[in-house]
This record gives C-alpha cells, sequence and structure tokens, in this order.
C-alpha cells in the first residue's frame, strides 16, 4: 500500500471520528446538565449536605448548558476545520496554502477554548 493510500485510509477514519465528536459533544453537554445531580457529588470534593441541587431549576440548568456551550461550540469550529483537512488530505491535497490555513484555525481554536475553560 502506497504512503497517499495509507494517508487517505487514515484520513477517512479520522473524518468519521470529527464527526462522531461533532455530534458527541453538544449531547454530552446536554446529558450532564439534565442528570447533574447524579454527576455532582462525583466531581465535587464536597459533602453532599453542601451542594443544593434544588436550587438548579430547570431555567438553571439551561443556561449552564448554554454557557458550557459557548467553549464547546469553539472547540467543535476547530474540529469542523480538522474535518475539512482530512476530508482535503483524501483528496490527496496534502500540502497546500488550505490545509496550513485550516490548521491555523484549528490551533487558535485550541488556544481561544482554553482560554473559555472557566466557563465550562
Amino acid at each position: 500500500m502506497s504512503d497517499l493510500a495509507r494517508i487517505r485510509r487514515l484520513s477517512r477514519k479520522m473524518e468519521y471520528f470529527t464527526s462522531i465528536l461533532l455530534l458527541a459533544t453538544p449531547l454530552l453537554l446536554a446529558f450532564i446538565w439534565l442528570y447533574l445531580d447524579s454527576w455532582i457529588p462525583m466531581l465535587a470534593d464536597l459533602p453532599p449536605e453542601a451542594i443544593r441541587l434544588e436550587a438548579l431549576t430547570p431555567w438553571t440548568r439551561l443556561l449552564g448548558f448554554l454557557i458550557s456551550m459557548i467553549p464547546a461550540a469553539v472547540m467543535m469550529y476547530g474540529l469542523l476545520q480538522m474535518r475539512a483537512l482530512f476530508k482535503q488530505y483524501q483528496r490527496g491535497q496534502i500540502f497546500t496554502g488550505q490545509a496550513l490555513l485550516r490548521l491555523r484555525k484549528f490551533a487558535w481554536t485550541l488556544l481561544l477554548s482554553s482560554a473559555l475553560k472557566p466557563l465550562i
């Protein structure tokens, strides 16, 4: 198998993987906010009586989900760039200006997503 054929095969797998991550990100965040009652005791290093879960109304949970989607949306944009890059690799377009631009955009989304991490 040639190098280009291996790159195309791996790129196809990575395209599928990034597509799954794009779909899973908002679904997982929604799941976490819907079932926060079971997650907080495991994640927080606090005694159970210190956490007032009844204060989390459905509107509070929705607001929490929307706020946590801000850094997630930035990361999803980066995943879109990577998926497009892998599609480009499948076409055999590896060392192009467009590939460099997509990598640069992905790097910026990583930086921005890291800066927005405290919102989660």
